[in-house]
């Protein structure tokens, strides 16, 4: 996976900037896009499969995509997207702005379409405007913290733990097993 991140920070901070993900498969405009968002955290890929990867491990705010990816519409990117990460700000980069695309990226989810060349004002500003979202926990991982916090205040007592979460001691093994 073909990954480049650059935080460039506004005033010296990182806290409060938005995150972004930038998918194009022209790096030239991928590292454009880069260098014109000094106020956010920008991580670039290069294809669908990699922006999957990119958003399965690291939070964004925001995701820029272009429409034509080597061997993958951007729109499917889009729909993948906004199923598996709904609070994300979606944008869709097109060189042929026409209604059609414009409809088709709103039905796929896209909150907004810039036509290239792209007005950076408008792109920045758009990325600025862009609420940090906290990152929400999955049951599981709120499961896993519960746990590990118990068996922690128990000093690493497996049945003691055991005991106050009310399963058996070999369940609590498993669980901690599957963890590790």
């Amino acid at each position: 996976m073909c990954v480049d991140r650059i935080g460039l920070s506004c005033g010296g901070r990182m806290f409060g900037v938005p995150s972004v993900l930038v998918v194009d498969d022209d790096k030239v405009i991928a590292s454009a896009l880069q260098r014109a968002l000094r106020c956010a955290s920008v991580t670039c890929v290069y294809n669908g499969h990699a922006a999957t990867k990119a958003a399965a491990t690291a939070r964004f705010d925001a995701a820029i995509i272009d429409l034509l990816l080597d061997g993958e519409s951007g729109l499917d990117l889009v729909r993948r997207l906004r199923t598996q990460y709904p609070l994300l700000k979606i944008g869709l980069m097109t060189g042929a702005p026409t209604m059609e695309v414009g409809f088709s990226a709103s039905e796929a989810g896209a909150d907004a379409v810039f036509a290239k060349p792209l007005a950076l004002p408008s792109l920045t500003s758009w990325v600025v405007s862009t609420p940090r979202m906290p990152k929400l926990q999955s049951l599981e991982q709120t499961k896993r913290s519960y746990v590990k916090s118990l068996l922690e205040s128990c000093n690493g007592n497996k049945s003691e733990t055991a005991r106050r979460l009310n399963i058996r001691r070999t369940s609590l093994q498993r669980m901690l097993h599957k963890w590790s």
